[in-house]
């Protein structure tokens, strides 16, 4: 894995609008992504992005659902 990646920093929440995950990371362009869904069933779901960051975060919101699954995306 890339050591820039590995230097991302990640923070978990849950809203009243379902689970959320942030993403800082020390590079230029990069979003976060998250895997949306039930636990119990990893083979379903879909997958939502975050905006494009710089130095600022990127969020991905899973809309009344649960987050299985994350990972950053670089341009």
């Amino acid at each position: 894995m890339d050591a820039l990646l590995l230097a991302c920093t990640f923070t978990f929440a849950t809203t009243g609008k379902g689970q959320e995950v942030t993403a800082v990371c020390p590079m230029p362009a990069y979003r976060v992504l998250a895997k949306c869904g039930d636990p119990d069933r990893p083979e379903g779901g879909w997958t939502v992005y975050g905006a494009w960051a710089g130095g600022h975060g990127s969020t991905a919101l899973c809309r009344g659902s649960r987050i299985i699954d994350y990972r950053v995306e670089t341009a």
